[in-house]
């Protein structure tokens, strides 16, 4: 990495990492021996040109103000443990030579907490979380431009107030777990825009604009296989097929 804080305090401004074909950018962890956490601050950060993760949390807990993470060559953000805040950061994705299954953030545990973030470019998702002790929390977050989805949740807990997707294939999967949204907006997406499978997902005050003139066929702005789907004013427009189709679970949604 091109820093590493093992349950030291490090603190920093106007820092860059650039240019490393193999190591990442920076990673906050725990002391082996002490288990101490690491506790690292950083307010204008730059990271580019980083053939790895170009932020990783594995413990303590780190924080960026005001950040831009340029494409990474592996998952942009990925935390297993700890907790990460991102204040005003810019998540551009990875590079798109990028070998096998990446994501801009990733998440097998941990916690992020996020406001004023913009997650792009992904070659996979924008938001992938697959672990139990996950946790995203996040207010004014906007998801750009994924290759396949703006979220995808196998397990874990996603609670956001003022989501805005836009340019995603799919804009939400849930295949477990627990997905809250609030005052939000899920732009137009080529397939269905919203999938349950399993698990629970939340809605109040939430706008799902359907699809894109090039959308594949037979496809819903909510499409419910699985789970439970609750909420309230929720609102689907300019959408192919049904504005809400229901194959297997439940939905109780109040001013539909």
């Amino acid at each position: 990495y091109g820093i590493r804080n093992k349950g030291g305090r490090f603190t920093a401004k106007n820092l860059t990492i650039s240019t490393s074909t193999k190591a990442g950018g920076i990673n906050n962890t725990v002391q082996d021996v002490t288990g101490r956490p690491g506790i690292f601050t950083v307010d204008n950060l730059v990271v580019e040109n980083i053939r790895y993760n170009n932020v990783v949390c594995d413990g303590g807990t780190l924080t960026i103000n005001n950040g831009q993470l340029e494409a990474s060559g592996t998952n942009n953000v990925k935390t297993t443990g700890g907790t990460l805040y991102l204040n005003d950061v810019d998540v551009k994705g990875n590079w798109e030579d990028t070998a096998g299954t990446n994501h801009a953030v990733y998440m097998t545990g941990g916690t992020i907490i996020a406001k004023n973030v913009h997650i792009r470019d992904a070659k996979v998702t924008g938001l992938r979380i697959n672990g139990e002790t996950a946790v995203f929390t996040g207010s004014n977050v906007t998801i750009s431009n994924a290759t396949k989805y703006a979220i995808d949740q196998t397990i874990g807990l996603i609670t956001i107030d003022g989501l805005k997707t836009e340019k995603n294939y799919y804009n939400i999967t849930n295949n477990g777990g627990t997905i809250h949204l609030t005052n939000s907006y899920l732009g137009p997406t080529v397939s269905n825009n919203v999938r349950l499978y399993k698990g629970l997902i939340t809605l109040n005050n939430v706008v799902v604009d359907g699809h894109t003139p090039d959308h594949v066929d037979n496809v819903h702005a909510l499409f419910v296989s699985g789970g439970e789907l609750t909420g309230a004013n929720v609102t689907t427009q300019n959408t192919s097929n049904a504005g809400l189709r229901v194959n297997a679970g439940t939905a109780t949604l109040e001013n539909l």
